[in-house]
């Protein structure tokens, strides 16, 4: 009778304690993600906003080349964005050499996850959130370069997108800083990519 616990032999021991430590880490795992907080959900709760303002952004350039002037309204720009979604309202202001799009958050409040426990065991933190507004600008400028008056219908078409940053809340109508010709986001906002 060989001895289980003799080198070279594929043990009950061997086998077990491999299989013990390969069930601890898949716990592991999982408690790792029963204890995320819903941030992920959120973040793609967000990124509705941030896409439909990029494609007014876009559709105000588009219409702009077009038609000379920009869109008034989410309707004369054909992009297909509804409005309001479940999280977000969206809605486009004119100015005479720009245009403003905005993605205002229904749910800008803090939301505060109540700390808690999983299974009554495993400790979990309380986390706050809310969902960020997001303003578009688009504006024209006349070229640099344009000497003649032939020349000054050329004109460079500018964008940016802003994130608001927490706790800023945005309103409908709020315009951004203008400074040497040029839109930038505003204090509470930065811009994304």
């Amino acid at each position: 009778m060989s001895d289980p616990m003799a080198k070279g032999d594929d043990s009950i021991w061997d086998k077990g304690l491999g299989y013990l430590i390969l069930l601890g880490l898949m716990g592991v795992v999982f408690i790792f993600f029963l204890s995320t907080d819903s941030s992920n959900v959120n973040r793609s709760k967000s990124v509705e906003s941030r896409h439909s303002v990029g494609a007014m952004n876009r559709g105000q350039q588009a219409y702009f080349l077009e038609h000379d002037r920009f869109a008034k309204s989410l309707e004369a720009l054909e992009i297909g964005i509804r409005s309001p979604t479940q999280n977000y309202r969206c809605s486009t202001q004119i100015l005479d050499h720009a245009a403003f799009q905005y993605g205002i958050s229904l749910h800008p409040q803090v939301f505060k996850r109540k700390p808690g426990k999983i299974w009554g065991i495993f400790p979990r933190r309380g986390k706050e959130y809310a969902l960020p507004s997001y303003l578009g600008i688009v504006w024209v400028k006349p070229h640099p370069t344009a000497d003649s008056d032939e020349m000054k219908s050329d004109i460079d078409l500018f964008s940016i997108l802003c994130e608001s940053t927490y706790p800023y809340v945005l309103e409908e109508g709020f315009q951004p800083g203008f400074h040497n010709g040029d839109f930038h986001c505003p204090q509470g906002m930065k811009v994304v990519n």
